[in-house]
């Protein structure tokens, strides 16, 4: 692992408040960070879109006023996300372009002191539009091992589209279970939560917690809190992404609390999609104040146009918190990892 200034060096007047707010930001540059639910196909940023238009001579490179691509990343609604997620997709036509992907996303993540990072890539897309899933798999595993020797310990979690139903999601069941040894340490759902019911997906899901896979799905995000019971109850979910609607549920969140069930918090990613009312304070400050566990992520920095710094740096804003506060959320956070003992131990180690 590379070696990171002692994060404790890097956290000044955290005993005096208005010197922590002024101070944050540049002090919580220098923490050791974790990310927990970053998706691979939604790192591409805008130039990255711009650049693989061009490579492929499709219709967002054209000349065209106002700009196709700018155009794209305004999207306001969940559904117009999805469909902005689905096009940039289409520009990822071959393992290389996957890695090269990845290679920018592992490189960004470090720049950030990122130590660890669990990243989504979803298999049924690269069979959707006809790329060999196992390629792009070894391929991005290979960028991610050239991460891992500068210093970026990396996991790789196995995603599907629930829309597509559960066909593409047993399929990315033999997938993780082939590259299970090699990086590979889960599976999860995403996409519409409205198109399929949890329990479709019940006996993928079983038989991934059989083989050893960690499970986690994508519920309470633009659902409601039983939709999040349903991925507790149906799924067995380890995690939690977003499920930020779980605070409709008084139970749910004394559920939660009772059993350390962490939520996935993206906050930009929740305005952006219309999943949080950008009128209103992000719940992560009622999720902060009940204390319900949760993580701090970047979901989809490329199409959201932010950073995993950028998060922590609103996280600062709407919960008041020091850099001090922000280490022992890394600290909880080692404990909802997708590794083994010995392996958070190592990370852990890094947050002394």
């Amino acid at each position: 692992m590379k070696t990171i200034r002692n994060p404790k060096s890097a956290i000044r007047n955290s005993r005096n408040p208005q010197s922590a707010i002024r101070n944050t930001q540049s002090e919580i540059e220098e923490i050791p960070k974790i990310e927990l639910h970053v998706h691979l196909e939604g790192s591409i940023t805008p130039q990255q879109l711009r650049s693989l238009s061009k490579k492929y001579g499709t219709s967002l490179a054209g000349p065209d006023r106002p700009d196709p691509v700018a155009e794209l990343y305004r999207f306001q609604t969940f559904a117009e996300f999805l469909n902005a997620y689905k096009i940039c997709c289409q520009h990822l036509q071959t393992p290389e372009d996957y890695a090269w992907l990845a290679g920018s996303l592992l490189q960004r993540l470090a720049d950030e002191h990122c130590v660890y990072a669990e990243v989504l890539l979803t298999p049924s897309i690269c069979t959707r539009f006809g790329l060999p899933s196992d390629e792009v798999i070894d391929a991005v595993l290979d960028r991610a091992a050239g991460a891992a020797r500068s210093g970026l310990m990396t996991r790789w979690v196995l995603d599907t589209v629930r829309q597509w139903g559960p066909d593409p999601c047993w399929q990315t069941l033999e997938t993780a279970m082939r590259f299970k040894n090699s990086g590979v340490v889960g599976i999860c759902i995403g996409g519409d939560e409205a198109s399929e019911p949890a329990r479709a997906f019940r006996d993928i899901f079983e038989a991934a917690e059989k083989a050893g896979l960690h499970r986690t799905a994508h519920a309470g995000e633009v659902g409601d809190a039983r939709s999040v019971w349903q991925a507790i109850e149906e799924l067995r979910a380890e995690r939690i992404g977003h499920g930020i609607h779980a605070l409709e549920d008084p139970k749910l969140v004394e559920y939660l609390i009772q059993h350390n069930l962490p939520l996935d918090i993206s906050i930009t990613s929740n305005f952006r999609t219309g999943a949080a009312d950008t009128s209103k304070t992000h719940p992560i400050r009622q999720i902060a104040e009940r204390g319900i566990a949760f993580t701090l992520n970047s979901d989809d920095p490329g199409l959201f146009q932010t950073t995993l710094q950028q998060e922590w740096e609103l996280a600062a804003q709407i919960l008041g918190w020091s850099a001090e506060d922000f280490l022992g959320l890394m600290r909880k956070t080692v404990q909802y990892t997708f590794l083994g003992e010995e392996e958070r131990k190592q990370i852990a180690r890094l947050l002394m």
